[in-house]
């Protein structure tokens, strides 16, 4: 197993890090691979070479196909999502914990992967339902249960 340490002194986003691993040598190939097998209608990967501030590095864009109306094929059943206004966005669909388990679940990622992303997702309710002083399963996603967060920590994980 390889391991790579990221030196994110002013924050990463999902995005970079998919990009950073295919500079990295992992192939692109990998990462849509692992997308794809996500199942969602959509939902994918894209990427092209860019400079920024002077530096050339790989972008890495997740296609969606979310409409932006908010709605989202594929992820969950409408009637299990939380729909509500917020002060920081407007009206748009929350996942919980259990349907981005149930949607690697039902994945074709294979086994370590998909344990892995689901090991993730875990942690990161916890550390939510700790802040917030509610369980676990009750935690609502913000950004993170995004279809497109979803596929970065897919991505991060098989690359």
């Amino acid at each position: 197993m390889r391991i790579a340490y990221f030196d994110c002194f002013s924050g990463v986003a999902g995005d970079m890090i998919l990009g950073a691993l295919v500079d990295a040598g992992v192939p692109l190939t990998v990462l849509k691979e692992a997308v794809a097998a996500l199942d969602l209608p959509g939902l994918g990967i894209e990427a092209r070479k860019v400079t920024r501030g002077g530096l050339a590095a790989t972008k890495v864009d997740v296609l969606t196909g979310e409409p932006s109306g908010g709605t989202d094929p594929g992820l969950v059943d409408p009637a299990r999502a939380t729909r509500h206004g917020h002060a920081h966005g407007g009206a748009h669909l929350h996942r919980r914990l259990p349907d981005i388990l149930e949607s690697l679940h039902k994945s074709r990622l294979p086994a370590p992967t998909r344990e892995r992303a689901a090991a993730i997702f875990t942690r990161l309710a916890a550390a939510e339902a700790a802040v917030h002083g509610s369980s676990p399963e009750a935690v609502h996603f913000h950004e993170v249960g995004a279809r497109d967060a979803i596929a970065d920590v897919v991505g991060a994980v098989a690359g």
